[in-house]
């Protein structure tokens, strides 16, 4: 609207007669002027805005290229990365291998150590339970195994007594007593062998069968373990194994049945040759000058004997003879030593 009001106006002035002609170039000029004049300042603005735009578009390809370069670089930390841990799974593959092995070397090694203390265990046994020094060494050496059966009771005290007191040792075949477990724990505390003689010494009931003299057997094997913290695998038949009480109880074979079934249970038992006779007297005490001639005299043309004795409660004359015993043994050349199940039987 402005425009046609400026030409409007310029065109009435034009027709003015006073109007020269070189004023009305003027005339002309100024409107085409006027028309022109906001092209050019839009054109002007459109560069501005092309180049701003070109300006961003440069930044942003840099920004781009810059990304990309970042990108590449990242890459190629990953791909190094990706290498590093692919070798240290490689690595780590073959330390787990090495401790594997280690780990069965160890097993190995400790299994051999097991069997090797085993065997030191057995050997220590041996040299422990075959007695007094020299018994190995000495293929000639006399040796005495002094045996105590159904103890312990008081004179069990004593016996042990007697026995520190010459240094010797012995084997004492017990039976079960509940209220004493202070005698089991210092038989065994003092280097002297244990062995089962039964828990209730009942023949009539540990002779009915094989089942019940095994029955009483681990009984007494059991508080052994419960007073001592170990039990026996050695042990002596109540009566012997040629007492003829049993016959009555389990008939004709059950010795030999027991001692079959002993056998695969990995134990031994022990009989004597030489008696102090001490049990013989009915309703009294074997003297004790008997006692101790019994055993000095049974002695003879033997190079190794098992002598039983009793240390039961009633059995004071036997504790009176040890001593003699113990000296008249030694005069005779014997040694003294313990029972297990690498002496062989009598």
């Amino acid at each position: 609207m402005f425009y046609y009001s400026v030409f409007g106006g310029i065109a009435l002035f034009q027709e003015h007669p006073g109007v020269k002609p070189s004023m009305s170039f003027f005339l002309i000029i100024i409107p085409v002027l006027l028309a022109i004049i906001p092209v050019l300042a839009a054109f002007s603005l459109l560069q501005e805005n092309r180049t701003s735009n070109e300006q961003r578009v440069s930044a942003l390809e840099e920004e781009i290229q810059r990304l990309e370069e970042e990108r590449d670089s990242l890459k190629e930390k990953i791909s190094a990365l990706e290498k590093e841990a692919s070798a240290l799974k490689e690595e780590n593959t073959g330390f787990r291998q090495d401790i594997e092995e280690k780990d069965s070397k160890i097993e190995h090694l400790q299994e051999e150590k097991k069997e090797y203390e085993d065997r030191l265990k057995d050997m220590e046994e041996k040299l422990k339970l075959y007695g007094a020094a020299g018994i190995t060494e000495n293929k000639n050496q006399k040796v005495a195994y002094l045996t105590f059966d159904d103890g312990p009771s008081e004179n069990t005290e004593k016996v042990l007594d007697i026995l520190s007191k010459y240094k010797i040792k012995a084997t004492f075949f017990v039976v079960g007593r509940q209220n004493m477990p202070e005698r089991y724990k210092r038989i065994l505390k003092e280097g002297h062998a244990i062995g089962n003689h039964t828990y209730s010494h009942d023949y009539s009931k540990i002779y009915s069968s094989v089942d019940a003299f095994f029955e009483d057997f681990d009984k007494l094997n059991s508080l052994l373990e419960a007073f001592t913290g170990q039990t026996t695998d050695i042990f002596r038949f109540p009566g012997g194994s040629h007492n003829t009480v049993s016959k009555s109880a389990g008939g004709s074979e059950i010795i030999k049945e027991i001692i079959e079934e002993a056998s695969k249970r990995g134990y031994k038992y022990f009989d004597w040759n030489v008696t102090a006779s001490d049990a013989t007297l009915a309703g009294g005490m074997v003297p004790k000058e008997t006692i101790v001639n019994n055993v000095l005299s049974g002695t003879k043309g033997r190079k190794n004997i098992i002598v039983l004795m009793h240390d039961a409660g009633s059995k004071d004359t036997t504790v009176e003879a040890l001593p003699e015993i113990i000296e008249g043994l030694s005069a005779q050349g014997y040694k003294f030593g313990v029972l297990s199940k690498y002496v062989q039987g009598m």
